[in-house]
């Protein structure tokens, strides 16, 4: 054993082997920059997936408001229709969506 002291983590020294073993560890090749990467990418692809379900549905009220504004009576005959049609596509087309929750 030596009597030097190791020099602390400031006072080491950027070697080329040490850099390598840098990037191997935590550069755009191991497993953890893939990771980190792709729930970044994910939880994006769901932020725009959500912020568009939502401008779709708030222009669906939209057009629901001024169907039933200018049809005062028609929601009650049309929304039972189009749930019926589609609980009879849902059965008919994707039939192991069963006790799902989709009707």
């Amino acid at each position: 054993m030596s009597d030097t002291p190791l020099p602390r983590r400031s006072e080491r020294l950027w070697t080329p082997a040490r850099y390598r073993a840098l990037l191997r560890a935590r550069g755009p090749r191991s497993v953890q920059f893939r990771t980190r990467i792709a729930i970044l990418l994910g939880a994006v692809a769901i932020g725009l997936a959500a912020t568009a379900f939502a401008a779709a549905a708030d222009a669906a009220a939209e057009v629901f408001t001024r169907y039933s504004a200018r049809f005062r009576w028609a929601p009650l005959v049309t929304t039972p229709l189009l749930f019926g049609i589609l609980v009879w596509l849902t059965r008919r087309y994707v039939p192991l969506a069963r006790g799902s929750g989709i009707p």
